[in-house]
């Protein structure tokens, strides 16, 4: 989605010397991205730090368009070069362009978020001297099971690994199965990672029946849904072919998928051709997903890796439970017995694990789900436990 640059005026030098001045650089604010980049310019004490966000305008989705109008104590610094992809001309111009400001405004904190700021922000901050310099890589590229090949995962770790010695102060993570995944590789000690879980404020539960009714959803149906990206790492061709066989032997399963993605033509055409296409409903990027999770009767990921996804926490918020695949990430949210069920992505027998999670979904309330989101995902510990490390 493009939008124009934005940039606030932030009053008087004077009104900001006693705060932390305070840059966040990313690259991409659509998804999960965007979610977390939010939670911290909404968040963090504006009291304590100078927030500065350094981004894209180009990848931005509307609720960060949104947040830009509403957090007018930010300081948006929009780079169009600073892209996913490589592209050496581009990276350049962008990393030039964070050089400059960070020389112009030295800023006393750095936080990069995902690969590639993590990679511009951090040389850059290398550069100017900035002492505190923190990353968080939003889930490892690395991690991905058949999204990149042996020689780009082997590259990813390099940079990563250089980066991590010798220009990052700490790494946050967001599950402990990506720090033992960055640790398994060699990138850094221990003790140069932090893992902080990704958190999201409780909301009043919204009516079932009546998003149903909105959304024309088959009212009697059992909904399956997902909120994700059509992308690779969220492996949809899986997704369709897990569909195929529910739907053999549960017939009265309807399925929804939130979100879209480079690979939502291609997925729209493979649901035809199996001929479930009158299964399923796809509605594009919502900025209300969370309020439409709660018309699901369970939630189910196919990803090939996740860092925490906030989409599986939208759902145990309103009392959905989970079905997904047994990747880093997924597995730190799935409490079994308690909120879901993990399957193999290669499960040969998908259908018999699906029948158990619904013998164990009867014998489970909404409340008691529910309750495992209220136990494990504190907005308050999430901010609080990344102010204490900015402020070391």
């Amino acid at each position: 989605m493009e939008q124009m640059p934005i940039e606030f005026n932030q009053g008087s030098s004077e009104e900001n010397m006693n705060k932390k001045n305070l840059v966040i650089i990313i690259q991409s604010e659509i998804a999960g991205a965007s979610k977390y980049v939010r939670d911290l310019v909404e968040n963090l004490d504006e009291a304590i730090f100078q927030i500065n966000l350094i981004y894209n305008p180009k990848f931005a989705d509307s609720a960060f368009i949104k947040s830009i109008f509403l957090n007018k104590h930010v300081v948006y610094i929009p780079i169009e070069e600073m892209t996913r992809e490589i592209n050496l001309k581009k990276d350049v111009l962008a990393f030039r362009k964070i050089n400059q400001w960070m020389r112009e405004n030295k800023p006393d904190i750095v936080y990069c978020l995902s690969s590639k700021a993590g990679v511009l922000g951090r040389l850059a901050a290398k550069r100017n001297k900035i002492n505190r310099v923190y990353y968080n890589p939003l889930a490892y590229s690395f991690m991905s099971k058949g999204e990149f090949s042996k020689k780009q995962k082997y590259l990813f770790i390099t940079i990563e690994k250089f980066l991590s010695r010798y220009a990052t102060t700490k790494t946050i993570v967001e599950s402990e199965g990506e720090k033992e995944a960055a640790i398994s590789v060699g990138l850094d000690r221990e003790d140069k990672f932090l893992i902080i879980k990704n958190a999201m404020k409780d909301m009043s539960l919204p009516d079932k029946e009546k998003i149903r009714q909105k959304e024309n959803f088959p009212i009697n149906a059992y909904i399956i849904g997902t909120i994700s990206r059509l992308s690779e790492q969220k492996n949809p061709i899986l997704f369709m072919d897990i569909a195929v066989k529910l739907l053999k032997k549960y017939p009265d399963i309807h399925f929804v998928w939130i979100g879209d993605g480079p690979l939502e033509g291609e997925v729209k055409n493979y649901a035809k051709r199996l001929g479930i296409d009158s299964y399923i409903s796809f509605l594009g990027y919502r900025d209300d997903s969370a309020i439409l999770a709660a018309a699901f009767d369970a939630y189910m990921s196919t990803s090939l890796y996740e860092g925490l996804p906030y989409s599986l926490m939208e759902s145990i918020r309103v009392g959905v439970p989970l079905f997904v695949s047994n990747v880093i990430g997924n597995n730190e949210v799935v409490l079994p017995n308690k909120n879901g069920h993990l399957f193999e992505l290669e499960s040969p027998n998908i259908e018999e694990d699906f029948s158990k999670f619904k013998a164990w979904q009867q014998k489970n309330s909404d409340e008691n789900i529910r309750q495992t989101f209220l136990d494990n995902f504190s907005m308050d510990k999430f901010i609080e436990k990344t102010t204490q490390e900015l402020l070391k």
